[in-house]
This record gives C-alpha cells, structure tokens and sequence, in this order.
C-alpha cells in the first residue's frame, strides 16, 4: 500500500530537547499547505508587529491524489501514525499504521461510501470504515464515540505519545480510535488553522504541562467558527473602511473571545476558509461550522434539532444526541423521554439518523410528517405511521435548489416558513436559504445577518442549531444556538423574546441537565441522606434514601446568595469538598479558582483564590482545576482530587499531596475499561457502608466499594438509577385528526 510521502514529521521518541519541535512541526505544515507562503490572503500590522493570513488550496482536487497530503507521528516503540488531511479544507480523511520500516500496516477512513472513493485515489486500500465502528466524521460523533467531550482529553506532549500508541494498536477499541483522531486533529489540523491554538499548545509543549481547561474552551469556541472568523477577515477585506471613515466593523465575539480589530483577527487565525461559488457534492459533512457541536463544554442544553409535530398544536420534538424528547409548548413539560430515537422512531434503527439528526422540519400541509437531516442526507419520515416514506437520500438528488450550495453537504437547522407559505428555512454555519417547494427555487444562500435583520448585535447571526415555528403565533420562530434561544419575527424583522438561556426559558427541560452530566456533588452537612446537585448555573437537592428530588432545580444564583457577588461560581462549579474540620463549611472550585463557603451562613468565607495559592503542592502536580474531589472515607482529614484522567490523594490538615498524581486507572483497578478512567466529573460518598462512593462521569454513574477495589453497581445512566421526574415512556404515535 504505497504512502505520500509525509509534508513534515514530529517525532515523540525524544527523551530530551524537544521544546521547540512541536512548533517547528507546525509551521512546516503551513509552509507545505500553503506552497511556501504563495497563499496568501493578507498581511496585517500593527505597532510594528505582523501578521499573515493565508488560505486553503481550495483549486486542491479531493478526486485525486494531489488533493491530500500527511504527517507523521513517530512513537515509541517505532511504529508511526501517518494522519491524511485534505488539501482544500484541512479536513482528515483518516489515518495509516505505519511499522518501524516505514511500511503501511492498516488505513483507517472516515466517512462514508464516497469517502472511501476518494481514499482510493491515493491507491490506499482502507482497512476499516471508522463510521462502521461507531466513529462518525464530525466532533460531534467523534465524542459520543469517544465517550467524552475533546476538552476533556489531556492536550500535551505525553497525551499526543499515548493517543498515538492506542492507534498503532493491533484493534485500537473505538473509543481509543475516537480519542486519537480528536486529540490529533486538534493539534494538528486546528492548530494549523489558528495561531492562537498553535500557540496555545506550543506554550504547553514547551513547558512540560498540559493546555488548561479554560484555554481549551477558548479553543473550541474557534474551532466551531472557522468559517465564520474567516467570512469576518474577508468582508473586512474586501470592503476596507477609509482611515478617515469614524464608522467601524462591530466587535466579533466568539465564546468568550472578542475581536475588535482586523489584526486581531489576524493573529487568532492563520490559514482561513474562503468561501467558494460552490462546495460541490462532496457529499463530506462540514464539521468545524456546526452551529452547536456539543463538546461537553457549551452550557446546556444544546438542541441539535427541534421539529413541530403538527401546526394546530404545542407539542414539537427536541433530539439531542441520539436521543429524543416530546415536549409540551403550552405546559412548558417534557411529555415523553429522553428515549433513544432508535427506541421511538423504529424505521429509523439501522440507519445514521439513530444516530442523531442534524435538523428536522415539518412538511407543510402534512400532517406529523417530517423530514429530517443528517450529514450529506435526508429522510422524509412519518410519525403517524412511524415509518421513511423516502430515502436516505442525498440532499444533492432530492432538493436540486442546493445544488452549488455547501447545504448539501450539511444542514445545521430548518423551518417551515411561519408565514404560511409552501416554503422552508435552512441555516448552516452563517447562511440562510429560503427554499420554494413549489417550484425547488431558492432565494440565497446569504448572511443571517443580512437575511433576518434584527439579530445583527446577537450571536445568531453565528450559526443556528435548531429552530420552531410558534404555535398560535403567525410569521414566529424560535431560534436556538448554543444554550440560548430567541423568538423572532420574520414579517417585521423583530425579536420578540431576546437571546436568553434555553433552561430559563424552556424550564420542563431544567431536570435534563443532571441526567447528561453532574458537574459537582455536595452532602448536606446534618441531613446525611440529602445532597445538592451543580449542573452549570443549577443545582437540586436530592433524597438519596428515597430516590426522589427535594428541593427542585434553581439556579446557582437564587439558592446560593453568597455567590450572587462571584459570578463565574453562579455559572458554573466545577467541584465541592465538604470541609471535615467544620462540617458546615466547604470548598467549591471554578476553573483555577476556589473559595471556602459556609452552608449555614449561606456567605463565603474566604476566596475566591487561585486553587495554587490555597493548596500547596496543587500546581507543581499540575492541577490547577479540580474536575471532582471527595473526602476519603475512614480518612476525613484527606480527600482525593480528580482532574482529567489523574487524582491525588491530599491531606486537608497539613496541605500537601499524600499520593500521586497518577492515572486513575493505576489506582482505581474497577474503573479500568470504563469512561470512569478517562475523567470523573463528581464524586460524593454514598449513603449507606462507609467504603463505598457514587462516581459520576458524562450521563453514567457507578457505586464504587473502596474496600474491594471494584464497582458494585453500574456503570448505569443516570437517568436509570436516579428518579430525576423525566416521564421516561413509550413514544406515543400523533394522530391524523388536527
């Protein structure tokens, strides 16, 4: 199986100097990528200091195999990753195993029929379809797959080395498989596309750490808008302002990122997206401009797609994952789940709609028929009769009004048109197309911006995951991204309710939050059956005993008032350790922070500080966030911190590390082969034998016995072991009748 010859090679075998390879790797890559600097967009200055923005080789033919090029990884045992990218678009089409003589062992792809094509104009013969194994082409179900969110995995010179030898395994499992392409296309295919990442890792790199957890948000937030960056960098230039014009571009805000400048822009951003006349059929799902990918980091809930069931009632469908929910508009409740769709949707079983479903809409004049989009495909489905009326089929065949468009590659959300008319709304990334099904004509594809003025001064005009028409209201939509949802006019071009987060708004959904993830666990200080519950700006309280909700959820803000003047704690903790020298007091953590708080009080009383100032030895062990912590049982006075796939064992009395770190799964022998190993998110001692701990990870708990060193229960969804009231049911079918 003959290999292309790799563009640049990083080599992980190297015991010592090392520092600057990893950036040197990378500008290596650019050079090649962008044929020694000759694709530039533009150069960028300002107080002396220069930035060059360069652009893909979008006349790169994906058909041939001049359209890709690879890079190598060495590991340790002298095998070699070679990782193949695409030309045009940076995106990896897959992977080879290379041995110690340079010889291609196996080829990985990703994708589906027609990507298998495409790899077979490098004369490479794929081994394994990485989609077969549950391993889909974009973050999205790369990290189902992988069983966790791509910020929770460890981005340093040591995590790249053990990401690279689980691919060079014989049958790497699918979540090591999963792990490995996230990790690589971070550092390599992302990092290539932004200075502030590459730099970003290099830092790390250099340093003998790992990327932070908030750097790594910052880092997905640009990884989800590479084309939106990019479309800011080229309106500005190709439409500059004169240097007397006192008008000025509005601020780009990406996350928690704000660009004001052009040169700003510049150095975040190193290789852009041009957009092009056409995207072809490349029948490829566009991963990095998905409006809303999920990665465990954005603030619930995420809705991947939304769909009303009927014009002349409230009840529509929510799926998230591979999951779907029947919610009631006029009650603000969830009717029926989460199930997975597979369960509720038969005739979908078998087919990558189980999956997930990107955006989903309902036909006008039919009743509870809809069709629904994944990737590059369509079905048109009944939920009456449960069944596919047609296809999958490709968007290309079936709606020929996209045609030249990137919506046939991937739609990010859809709605009939609130007007009545016999026509849909579809975004991806920054566009809109309004699509006539009468005569399969469309008007666009433009900016959201510029299509559905109003939302300019908001982050919709970003991207849109999901949307529904209003009942009861003509020319309404609700609009969602992210965890934020609006309500808006399309005939007056006004919003009638503003961006504000889907929890507060759509509160039936609010007790979800804890059967996807459990961010902090705290018991109460007298009541040893009770515990609170964080989920970003939540929290309830629960009665372990009798598995029923106590105090129902609220947010951080209403139910914690001494953290009203600390707002990232009212956003988000991300651990809790009761303290056992006052058991009314503990200790919560935000990021890099901590503070100490009294229960009873309800006040702090100390912090927040930053967690290597308060807790000696933290930051030479490298933990500088907690992901979860948990008093040691039989051991009060020690606790042990989780973060990311290590813990330590720490003395609370004499603040100093007792153990570690060390892998969980060197410490904790039932853990290993689970999700548990990779990343615990909370942990809380049990209610009943003192040796045993609930551990909680992504939507999966267990009990763990400490005396056996072994789990007695699970792993288990959450949503199996803990009654959190979600109407969990048969999916019931919609009659016929309005």
């Amino acid at each position: 199986m003959p290999l292309l010859e790799p563009m640049t090679t990083l080599d992980l075998t190297k015991q010592e100097g090392y520092e600057q390879d990893y950036l040197q790797f990378i500008r290596a890559l650019r050079r090649g990528l962008t044929r020694n600097g000759s694709l530039q967009f533009g150069t960028y200055t300002r107080d002396g200091e220069t930035r060059v923005v360069y652009r893909v080789d979008d006349a790169a033919d994906p058909t041939t195999r001049d359209g890709y090029f690879s890079v190598r990884l060495t590991a340790g045992d002298g095998g070699a990753v070679d990782l193949y990218i695409r030309r045009d678009n940076l995106y990896s089409i897959g992977f080879a195993q290379v041995d110690a003589r340079g010889n291609a062992r196996r080829f990985y792809y990703l994708g589906g029929e027609d990507d298998r094509r495409r790899v077979g104009a490098l004369d490479l013969v794929p081994d394994r379809d990485l989609v077969g194994l549950g391993i889909g082409e974009n973050y999205q179900d790369l990290e189902r797959a992988a069983g966790t969110g791509r910020t929770s995995i460890t981005m340093s010179r040591s995590g790249l080395d053990q990401r690279v030898r689980d691919l060079l395994l014989d049958s790497p499992s699918t979540a090591q498989a999963a792990q490995g392409i996230l990790l690589l296309t971070e550092m390599i295919c992302e990092a290539t596309r932004f200075y502030y990442i590459s730099r970003a890792v290099h830092a790390a790199w250099s340093q003998y750490t790992s990327v932070d957890a908030d750097t790594r948000r910052q880092m997905s937030d640009l990884e989800r808008n590479w084309q939106v960056i990019s479309l800011d960098i080229q309106r500005r230039g190709e439409n500059p302002l004169p240097a007397d014009d006192a008008r000025t571009y509005p601020p780009l805000t990406v996350g928690t990122l704000t660009f004001t400048t052009v040169f700003e822009v510049a150095a975040a951003l190193a290789v852009m997206y041009l957009k092009t006349g056409s995207a072809g059929r490349s029948g490829y799902a566009d991963a990095t401009v998905l409006a809303a990918a999920d990665d465990g980091d954005i603030r619930y809930p995420v809705i991947d797609a939304a769909v009303n069931l009927r014009d002349s009632d409230n009840a529509v469908v929510f799926f998230q994952a591979n999951e779907i929910m029947l919610y009631d508009v006029s009650k603000d409740t969830i009717l029926v789940g989460p199930l997975p769709i597979s369960y509720s949707w038969p005739a979908l079983a078998g087919t990558d709609f189980a999956d997930g479903v990107s955006a989903a809409t309902a036909i006008p004049g039919a009743t509870a028929t809809l069709w629904l989009f994944r990737g590059s495909k369509y079905v048109r489905y009944s939920a009456t009769d449960q069944s596919i009326l047609v296809g999958p089929k490709e968007i290309y065949d079936g709606w020929p009004g996209l045609r030249g468009t990137a919506f046939v590659d991937y739609i990010d959300a859809a709605v009939k048109d609130p007007s009545g008319a016999n026509a849909v709304y579809l975004f991806r990334g920054p566009e809109v197309v309004r699509y006539n099904l009468d005569n399969d004509t469309i008007t666009g594809p433009s900016l959201i911006t510029n299509a559905l003025p109003g939302l300019e001064q908001t982050d919709f005009v970003h991207g849109v995951s999901a949307a529904l028409a209003c009942p009861g209201f003509q020319n309404q939509v609700w609009l969602f991204r992210d965890d934020e949802y609006l309500r808006y006019n399309t005939y007056d071009c006004q919003i009638r309710i503003e961006p504000k987060p889907i929890a507060a708004g759509w509160s039936g959904l609010q007790n979800k939050l804890f059967v996807d993830r459990i961010d902090a666990a705290l018991p109460h200080p007298t009541a040893n059956d009770e515990i609170w519950f964080f989920r970003d700006g939540y929290y309830l309280r629960f009665n372990a005993t009798n598995n029923v909700i106590s105090h129902v959820v609220t947010p951080i803000a209403e139910g914690w008032q001494g953290l009203k003047a600390h707002g990232e704690f009212t956003r988000r903790i991300d651990a809790a350790l009761e303290n056992p020298q006052n058991r009314t007091q503990a200790w919560f953590f935000h990021g890099h922070s901590y503070l100490t708080y009294d229960v009873e009080a309800d006040s702090v009383v100390r912090g927040p500080l930053l967690i290597e100032d308060g807790w000696a030895g933290l930051g030479s062990a490298g933990f500088d966030h907690i992901d979860a912590a948990v008093p040691v049982p039989g051991s009060p006075d020690d606790a042990w911190l989780f973060k990311d796939d290590q813990y330590l064992r720490y003395s609370l009395t004499s603040s100093h590390v007792l153990i570690g770190p060390k892998p969980i799964e060197a410490g904790w022998a039932g853990l290993r082969g689970t999700g548990f190993a990779e990343r615990i998110d909370a942990a809380v001692r049990y209610t009943g034998p003192e040796s045993q701990l609930w551990l909680f990870s992504g939507n999966a708990y267990v009990r763990y016995d400490l005396g056996s060193d072994s789990i007695v229960i699970g792993p288990k969804a959450i949503i199996n072991g803990w009654n959190l009231n979600l109407p969990v049911a048969p999916f019931p079918k919609p009659t016929t009748a309005d």
